[in-house]
């Protein structure tokens, strides 16, 4: 679990609460970097969470993700998220969070109106097969495979016995909206394990200031 070490709290405690009112710039300084470094350990979890749920996506879900800290008064802010850019802003909560589908709840604030999937829905699929089929063919290992590997592996013999790949593209994009999607809480959980007791003892108890966190907000849907 992630998390600020014994090490870095004992710096802050003797090094840095001492100077509270004295140095106010490399009090600054300091602090913002040990916040910088929560935020840093967040986004490794959230990346090792990806990773053991075995999403298949473009990719930007792990490499998109960003902090930035900030202060404003006595207060700091660690916002962490997706850059608008990013094709992850537009869909990563509904892989944390899931989606419910026509006929199986999962559970979750998102829900499918429709059975019948669309057509960028199907494309959307169809290019993610080949991404997966064409991976999967280059992938040489054989033993103690990932579960990204794992599913790739499935979805290529799927993809192989298959004589129509917009077929199988459509058949799984209308299972999606059937089942749903599971929610894999790789944002949420990396939120909860990261940002816990130690980091709102040591920060909000120790320095007397209001310490807030700020999740950017992406489709209008994330506080």
């Amino acid at each position: 679990m992630a998390s600020i070490t014994q090490a870095q709290v004992k710096f802050l405690k003797d090094k840095v609460l001492p100077t509270l009112g004295e140095n106010r710039g490399n009090e600054l300084t300091v602090l913002e970097g040990i916040l910088a470094q929560y935020a840093n350990a967040f986004i490794g979890e959230a990346v090792r969470n990806i990773n053991e749920k075995g999403s298949v996506s473009k990719g930007t879900m792990a490499s998109d993700l960003e902090f930035q800290v900030t202060r404003n008064g006595a207060s700091y802010e660690i916002a962490i998220g997706y850059p608008t850019t990013s094709p992850a802003s537009e869909y990563y909560d509904f892989q944390n969070k899931g989606v419910n589908g026509t006929k199986r709840p999962q559970s979750s604030p998102y829900s499918f109106k429709k059975a019948y999937p669309s057509r960028k829905m199907v494309t959307e699929i169809l290019l993610w097969l080949r991404t997966a089929t064409n991976a999967n063919r280059n992938e040489d290992q054989k033993d103690n495979l990932s579960a990204l590997q794992k599913k790739r592996k499935k979805l290529s013999q799927v993809v192989s016995e298959s004589t129509r790949l917009k077929s199988t593209a459509y058949a799984i994009a209308t299972s999606i909206k059937i089942e749903g999607i599971k929610p894999t809480r790789f944002f949420d959980d990396a939120i909860t394990s990261t940002f816990n007791k130690d980091f709102i003892n040591v920060l909000g108890k120790a320095l007397a200031a209001d310490v807030s966190l700020k999740i950017i907000p992406t489709n209008g849907n994330n506080n």
